[in-house]
C-alpha cells in the first residue's frame, strides 16, 4: 500500500485506495445489514458503489460537487456515503430529524447538485431552495425521483439506473487519482451554542480517524456492531461505519429512534461485540435496571464484606453483559459527559467500557483509551497524528481551553471565514471550545464548555455540567440544567415521572422533593456555587444528536 506522509511525524493512507483494498480483500465476507434483514457482502457493497459512480457520472456530477444525503441509518445510506466520497464528490449528510426549513437551508447553502433523500421526507422540502439540484434520488430504494438534465440525456441516465454491475475482486477498482487533501465531507452541526456551521473535512481527516481506530481497536473480523446513533453525525459515521467497514466487522443498522426498549431487544438478538453509545442511553439503562439494587440496605451491607463483594460485582457485571447481548467486548461512550456516579459504578464492577472525546471539527476523534487502560474521570489519551495543548499556566492542574492540531483537524467552516478564524489559528491550532486538563500520562479531563461556563460573584469558575451531574443522581430527577439569571443560580429540573409513578408519588409533592435536593446540594457547595432557586419544567430539554442539551435555547 502507498502511504502519504503529511507533516512532521504524521501519516495517512490514501482514502480511496484504502477502501478499494478493503473491499477487494474482504470480497466474500459479510459486511452490513439493516437489522434482521438481508446481509450484504463486501462484493455487494462494492458493486453498488460502482453502480452509483456510473449514475453520478451520467447525472453530470463532477469531482468536488456537493451531494446531500438525508435519511435514517441503513445499508443504502452507508453505500451512498462510500460511493460519493470514493467518486471524488463531497458528501453533505443531514440529520433526518432536522426541521424541514433547516434541511432546505443546508441543501441550498452547501450548493448541493444532487440529493439522496428518504421518501417520507422528500415531499416536504421547500422547492425554492432546490434550484441548484440536477436530480433527486430516493435513498430508500435508489429510484430516480426527479431529474433536471437535458431531455436528450435522460435515456443515458435511465440506462445507468437499469444496468446491473457484476464484478470480481480482481476487476473491482476505484478512481486512482483522488488526493487526501480533497474536500470529502461537509457536516452541518447542531451544537449546544447555536445552528449551524458547515464543518469541512478533508479525505485525509476521514482516513486518519480510520487509521487511528484500527491501531487502537482490536476487534476480530466477523465481530458485530449495532449502529443506532445517527450516521449523519461524525461520531457515528467514523465508528459505526468507516472503522467497522474497514476492519471486517459486520454492521447492523437500526433506522428507528433508539429507545431503551428497542435497543435492549436488538442487543439480545444480535449479540454485538462492539457498541458505540452516548451517555444518556447507557445512563437510562443503568439507572433504571441496576443502580436501584445498590441502594438497598442489604446490598450495601454485603458489598462491605471483602469476600462477598467481588462475587457480587462479578455477578452484576455478567448480568449487565447479558443485557447487552452477552458478547460485548467493549462499549465506547462519547458525544457528551458520562455521569460520574455511573462511571464509578461501571469501573467498580469491571464492566468493559471506555470514554472517548472528539468533535465534528476533528472528524471526530481527539482522545481515546481502551477499556483496560481507561482512567476514571478521563476521556482517554490524545490519539496519534494529533497534538494537543491546554491554554493554562499549569495544564495538569489549572483548566484551560483545549487546543488541537493535526491530520484530523477540519479545513474550516464552509462559506464562513469569520467563524473559521474564531476557532482556527493561522498555524493550524483548533480551539475546541472545551475546558480541561491533561495529566502527565496524556489523559484528557473535560471540565465543560467554555461558552457554558458560569462565573461566581468574585469571578470563580462554575462548571454547569458538574453541578447538573450531581442533581441528576438525586431523587426523582431525570435531567437538569443550571442557569444564571440576574447573577443568581437557578437549577431547572425535569422530574423522573416514571420513578414517581412506580413509587406512587403525587406530582404535587415534586416541589418538596426538589427543595430537599437543592438543600442537600447547597450543604456541600461553596458559597459562590450555591443555588438560590429550583424551577420544575414539564418537558425534557432539547438536545443535540449526541444528546447534549442545547443550552442556547434556555438562556
Amino acid at each position: 500500500k502507498k502511504r502519504l506522509y503529511l507533516g512532521e511525524k504524521m501519516l495517512a493512507q490514501n482514502y480511496v485506495e484504502y477502501f478499494e483494498g478493503v473491499i477487494k480483500s474482504k470480497w466474500d465476507l459479510p459486511s452490513m445489514s439493516n437489522i434482521e434483514k438481508e446481509v450484504y457482502s463486501y462484493s455487494d457493497v462494492g458493486e453498488k458503489i460502482i453502480w452509483l459512480h456510473n449514475i453520478l457520472s451520467e447525472l453530470g456530477i463532477s469531482r468536488g460537487d456537493k451531494v446531500a444525503l438525508v435519511g435514517k441509518n441503513s445499508v443504502n445510506w452507508a453505500i451512498t456515503y462510500l460511493a460519493v466520497t470514493t467518486y471524488g464528490a463531497v458528501i453533505v449528510p443531514i440529520l433526518p430529524n432536522f426541521a424541514i426549513s433547516d434541511m432546505s437551508h443546508i441543501i441550498h447553502h452547501s450548493d448541493a447538485k444532487l440529493l439522496f433523500i428518504a421518501g417520507s421526507i422528500m415531499d416536504n422540502l421547500e422547492e425554492d431552495k432546490l434550484n441548484n439540484l440536477l436530480g433527486i434520488i430516493n435513498v430508500d430504494d435508489f429510484s430516480l425521483a426527479d431529474c433536471k438534465i437535458k431531455p436528450k440525456n435522460i435515456s443515458e441516465v435511465e440506462s445507468a439506473f437499469a444496468k446491473e454491475v457484476k464484478l470480481t475482486s480482481e476487476s473491482f477498482s476505484l478512481p486512482q487519482d483522488i488526493c487526501n487533501s480533497s474536500l470529502g465531507e461537509i457536516i452541518y452541526t447542531s451544537g449546544t451554542t447555536g445552528f449551524t456551521k458547515g464543518v469541512m473535512l478533508s479525505l485525509n481527516s476521514l482516513i486518519t480517524n480510520v487509521v487511528v481506530a484500527n491501531e487502537m481497536l482490536k476487534f476480530s473480523e466477523g465481530s458485530k456492531t449495532l449502529a443506532f446513533l445517527p450516521l449523519s453525525h461524525a461520531y457515528a459515521c467514523a465508528f459505526d461505519l468507516l472503522y467497522p467497514f474497514s476492519s471486517g466487522l459486520q454492521i447492523q443498522f437500526i433506522g428507528k429512534t433508539p429507545s431503551a426498549k428497542l435497543l435492549l431487544k436488538h442487543f439480545r438478538s444480535s449479540s454485538p461485540e462492539m457498541i458505540l453509545s452516548v451517555p444518556l442511553i447507557l445512563e437510562k439503562i443503568i439507572k433504571k435496571n441496576v443502580l436501584p439494587i445498590f441502594e438497598k440496605k442489604m446490598m450495601k451491607f454485603l458489598t462491605s464484606l471483602p469476600g462477598v463483594k467481588s462475587v457480587l460485582y462479578t455477578k452484576i457485571r455478567n448480568q449487565l453483559l447479558t443485557v447487552f447481548g452477552g458478547s460485548l467486548q467493549e462499549m465506547i461512550i462519547g458525544g457528551a459527559p458520562l455521569n460520574h456516579e455511573v462511571e464509578k459504578f461501571l469501573k467498580l464492577i469491571k464492566f468493559p467500557f471506555t470514554i472517548g472525546y472528539g468533535m465534528s471539527e476533528c472528524g471526530p476523534l481527539i482522545s481515546y483509551s481502551s477499556a483496560t487502560n481507561h482512567k476514571l474521570g478521563s476521556s482517554g489519551k490524545i490519539v496519534n497524528y494529533l497534538q494537543a495543548k491546554i491554554d493554562s499556566p499549569n495544564p495538569q492542574t489549572i483548566p484551560g481551553n483545549i487546543l488541537v492540531k493535526g491530520e484530523q483537524v477540519m479545513l474550516g467552516y464552509y462559506k464562513n471565514e469569520e467563524a473559521t478564524k474564531e476557532v482556527l489559528s493561522s498555524d493550524g491550532w483548533l480551539n475546541t471550545g472545551d475546558i480541561g486538563t491533561i495529566d502527565s500520562e496524556n489523559n484528557v479531563y473535560i471540565k465543560g464548555r467554555s461558552k457554558s461556563l458560569v462565573l461566581g460573584s468574585a469571578g470563580e469558575n462554575i462548571y454547569p455540567e458538574a453541578v447538573e451531574q450531581q442533581f441528576n443522581n438525586m431523587e426523582l430527577v431525570q435531567e437538569s440544567l443550571l442557569l444564571q439569571r440576574e447573577n443568581k443560580l437557578e437549577i431547572h429540573i425535569y422530574p423522573d415521572f416514571d420513578e414517581a409513578d412506580t413509587r406512587t408519588i403525587n406530582q404535587q409533592m415534586f416541589p418538596e422533593f426538589m427543595e430537599f435536593n437543592r438543600s442537600k446540594y447547597n450543604k456541600k457547595a461553596p458559597d459562590y456555587a450555591k443555588i438560590g432557586k429550583v424551577i420544575i419544567v414539564a418537558e425534557p430539554f432539547q438536545r443535540t444528536p449526541t444528546k447534549k442539551i442545547k443550552r442556547y435555547l434556555y438562556k
